[in-house]
């Protein structure tokens, strides 16, 4: 570059980046950090970004104290930056704060700019980044939008919803890698209207459902994603 300084001088030197109005942002060393991935999962689960232009914003919504206060923990560890809670009548509390470093860095793992959950990917450069870093990120996405399920007729189960195809098949592989066989079936919700706190809800998308069944397959992600 044009400072005579190679990638790796800079990965290994610099962890700290001075912006605009005296404000400050730490940055991980390596983006394959168990943190990081933990991270990307939960906000790619129940959260957004927002970039335009030179400005970003990361929200992250939740019914559950715990997960929010994991976030803020996330990224005050990892980014030295603080988020601020939000919470409205009759609407999902949330955390939420501004960072441009932060929003590009949980892009480049494959959330989309916006509210595009039907258009959510996991990219290349997250299934390169080791198991470890692929356990951890499928961890923060079961945390979010997924659930066990104990049945009597049945048996147990984990389960796992997304309105994004691309994700479901991709998840499906994923865990693959790890010895953990899934089905993935599809809901058609597209159109179908939901009552919630006195709101009709318009289902924008059709749902795809991601299912592991068996002992064998639930003892392998307990052991290999937790």
């Amino acid at each position: 570059n044009e400072a005579g300084f190679t990638n790796e001088e800079l990965s290994t030197h610099v962890r700290v980046l001075f912006m605009r109005h005296g404000n400050s942002i730490r940055i991980p060393r390596m983006l394959n950090n168990p943190e990081l991935a933990y991270l990307g999962g939960l906000i790619a689960g129940d959260g957004s970004i927002y970039i335009k232009a030179t400005r970003g914003m990361i929200r992250f919504y939740s019914n559950n104290r715990v997960l929010l206060n994991k976030v803020s923990s996330l990224i005050s560890n990892l980014f030295g930056i603080t988020t601020k809670s939000v919470r409205e009548d009759g609407k999902v509390p949330y955390v939420r704060t501004n960072s441009l470093i932060v929003s590009d860095i949980l892009s480049a793992f494959g959330l989309k700019s916006g509210k595009k959950s039907h258009q959510m990917d996991i990219s290349w450069i997250t299934t390169s980044l080791g198991k470890k870093f692929l356990s951890n990120f499928l961890r923060g996405l079961f945390e979010t939008d997924g659930w066990v399920y104990s049945r009597r007729r049945e048996g147990s189960g984990i389960g796992f919803l997304t309105s994004s195809p691309k994700l479901a098949q991709k998840m499906q592989l994923l865990l693959l890698g790890f010895g953990i066989y899934s089905k993935v079936r599809k809901r058609k919700k597209k159109g179908v209207a939901n009552h919630i706190n006195g709101r009709e809800i318009i289902t924008r998308s059709d749902q795809f459902c991601l299912e592991i069944l068996g002992k064998e397959n639930l003892v392998r992600f307990r052991d290999e994603i937790g």
